[in-house]
């Protein structure tokens, strides 16, 4: 695989990471206690949020035995 140079990045630009294989919701986890990402779906000119960003509350609610302090933004 050979590097490719890239033109200078703009406020509007998207960038597309195509068959990101485990970044996907598929093969994606919470290893290392990162959020999921979000997923969206383009066809055309066209594009729609298919699965939101998840958020550390929603992470964290999975998790068990937690102080009740662990949400708190005051730590």
């Amino acid at each position: 695989m050979e590097p490719v140079a890239l033109p200078r990045e703009e406020i509007g630009d998207l960038a597309v990471f195509h068959d990101t294989g485990a970044c996907g919701a598929s093969m994606s986890s919470n290893y290392n206690s990162r959020p999921l990402i979000p997923e969206v779906t383009v066809e055309g000119d066209r594009a729609g949020l298919i699965r939101g960003r998840q958020t550390v509350g929603e992470l964290l609610a999975l998790e068990v035995g937690l102080p009740e302090n662990v949400f708190s933004r005051d730590r």
